[in-house]
């Protein structure tokens, strides 16, 4: 088998299970993923250690013909040891035997490719059974002691050497055309084959031009329904129960990894029909699980589902509300005290808050353009979810998704909240005009909806921006303001922003002991009710002002908690803001200075690093 590759881990497995004599072997994978060649080349390689003889069978458990039935596979078995037709047992209980007999004291290798029913074992310690499949055959493993490798699909560098041993010299000329087509194949050897064939096929063709159209209908093309790769999936999901193949054809619809209760929602089962059917669909290799306990499936394999037909009924905006009642317990969670987003007409639903793995998910369904009244709402509680991780890319992008959507559906508050986060994102880009602007048409919004609690924060945060543009008077009116809405609606939370925000900006214009005065309030009240939200914040600005104060010892000291606060809470940007400041007053300040680039570096904020790295230079 000149073109197989990889699977060393595999085959040695292979080898010492069968050195240690125990017993039959399972190997388990998905649709294409090489079960058949891996059972053949290791035949191969131990042909010596079976002298007696080596049965092949395909039972066709997966494929386009009819199952064979365990007693036409013993007869064909005891005819390959000499048994003639005449002298063939009639029932299979008895060919079992007959075959079990003969076998015995032999050395015998027995292939038994997709299996889906229990196979028949020969017995006999020298015999050694292998068994391909789909499924994971759990029963055949508890019952009879088999030994199962889930043979999972190709290492990124294998697939390119499979490749490159089909298409020789010309991956080096295309390297990176080669490597977009090992992963648009999934790394499956059926669909890299096939692709392979698709290039090699036809003169002058480049990789480039298969990888272009690249979808199921090329791996198609071969007329072969034991290699047509739609015909080849197709043989796993037919033999699927009800439930478990609604879930698989919704999941084609849904392009991204989901947690158990995420795909509940989708397909409108209980948690316990949805685990039994992810069960069965793990078993047939037709889901993977991924970190976290998600579920998910390749691209190929995902193209295929999408094209099942199966109706809606609903299912994205169940899964769309479900992401949004999740979104909203975590917030709440997090900081309770912000005014809850409105979820009249949200269906019921929600679980433990995504991690960041699935912001994309986010991101992409308020991007969706569908469900306008979910998207805005979405948008607008994970506003403090962007704050923390200073994900302004995708922040910016959702927020002006979800500005869109308000007005699309006529929704006054979704408009002025969606301009409140745009204001607030704006700000932290340097966009002066677009970051005031936005504030302004929201509170202009907010009042004439009688929206005290949303308003308080508007002018809060209109306040941070005409502190950063210097416009002192400005900020301290829009903080008293705001510091007056947060006391009528008891939002103590909000008392403490506004008290902290005053205090810098009277700091900024010389002020320092009535800003002291304003920091510490904020900072006995966030200490008394735990607010470790704006207490990160409190920090910085009493370091600041210290340190202003050429109260040196006290702002180190105050940096120093505003750092762990912040990386704590998950704000790096913060945190590396406040290093750097904590390195101009420390003598050898190359540890502060590092470790400040690199967290600049991880949230993507270039321009501070690029600042950052000239200090390393520097020292």
């Amino acid at each position: 088998m000149p073109s197989f590759v990889g699977r060393d881990d595999v085959l040695a497995f292979m080898d010492d299970t069968w050195a240690r004599r125990a017993g039959p072997v399972v190997i388990a994978g998905t649709a294409g993923v090489g079960k058949t060649a891996l059972a053949v080349r290791w035949a191969h390689r131990n042909k010596d250690a079976f002298p007696d003889g080596q049965l092949y069978v395909d039972l066709h458990g997966f494929g386009p013909g009819l199952p064979l039935e365990p007693e036409e596979v013993l007869a064909g078995f005891l005819r390959a040891f000499g048994v003639p037709g005449a002298a063939t047992p009639t029932g299979p209980v008895e060919r079992a035997a007959r075959f079990r007999s003969l076998v015995h004291d032999r050395k015998v290798l027995v292939v038994l490719d997709n299996a889906q029913v229990r196979p028949l074992l020969p017995g006999g310690r020298d015999c050694l059974v292998v068994i391909t499949s789909r499924d994971s055959l759990a029963g055949l493993v508890a019952r009879d002691g088999a030994t199962r490798a889930d043979l999972d699909r190709l290492a990124p560098a294998d697939a390119l050497d499979l490749v490159r041993r089909l298409l020789g010299a010309r991956v080096d000329a295309e390297h990176a055309a080669v490597v977009e087509l090992v992963d648009r194949c999934a790394r499956l050897p059926l669909a890299l084959r096939i692709a392979a064939e698709a290039v090699g096929i036809r003169a002058g063709l480049r990789v480039t031009d298969v990888v272009a159209d690249l979808d199921l209908d090329v791996l198609d093309a071969t007329g072969d329904p034991d290699t047509d790769i739609r015909a080849v999936f197709s043989w796993s999901h037919r033999h699927l129960d009800d439930s478990s193949a609604r879930l698989f054809r919704l999941m084609g619809r849904h392009p991204w990894d989901a947690s158990p209760d995420a795909l509940a929602a989708l397909a409108g089962f209980d948690g316990r029909t949805t685990r039994r059917a992810l069960a069965s669909l793990a078993r047939a290799h037709l889901v993977e699980e991924a970190a976290g306990g998600r579920f998910g499936m390749h691209d190929l394999l995902r193209a295929y589902a999408a094209e099942q037909q199966e109706p809606d009924d609903g299912a994205r905006r169940r899964l769309f509300a479900w992401y949004v009642r999740t979104a909203a317990a975590a917030r709440k969670a997090v900081v309770p005290q912000v005014p809850p987003i409105p979820l009249t007409g949200v269906p019921d639903g929600g679980g433990d808050f995504p991690d960041a793995a699935e912001r994309p998910v986010l991101v992409a369904l308020v991007l969706s353009g569908s469900d306008d009244d979910l998207a805005w709402r979405l948008a607008a509680i994970l506003l403090t979810y962007f704050n923390i991780g200073r994900y302004w890319g995708d922040w910016l992008t959702t927020h002006e998704a979800a500005l869109a959507a308000a007005r699309r559906e006529g929704s006054e508050l979704g408009e002025a909240v969606a301009l409140n986060g745009l204001g607030v994102v704006h700000d932290d880009l340097l966009h002066d005009d677009e970051a005031v602007d936005c504030h302004l048409r929201a509170a202009t919004l907010f009042a004439r909806l009688g929206q005290t609690h949303f308003a308080a924060w508007n002018l809060n945060n209109l306040g941070v921006v005409y502190d950063r543009l210097g416009r002192f008077d400005d900020a301290v009116a829009m903080h008293h303001e705001a510091l007056e809405l947060f006391s009528q609606v008891g939002d103590e939370r909000g008392v403490g922003y506004s008290l902290n925000n005053v205090g810098d900006v009277l700091r900024q214009r010389g002020e320092y002991a009535e800003a002291e005065t304003n920091l510490l309030r904020a900072l006995a009240l966030q200490t008394e009710m735990r607010e470790v939200d704006g207490l990160r914040y409190t920090y910085a600005h009493l370091a600041d002002l210290y340190s202003d104060m050429g109260r040196h010892a006290d702002a180190r000291e105050w940096y120093d908690k505003g750092v762990a606060a912040s990386l704590a809470a998950g704000d790096r940007w913060l945190a590396a803001t406040m290093l750097t400041r904590l390195a101009a007053l420390d003598h050898e300040p190359g540890a502060c200075v590092r470790q400040a680039h690199a967290l600049f570096d991880e949230v993507g904020d270039t321009e501070s690093a690029a600042e950052v790295r000239e200090l390393l230079g520097a020292g």
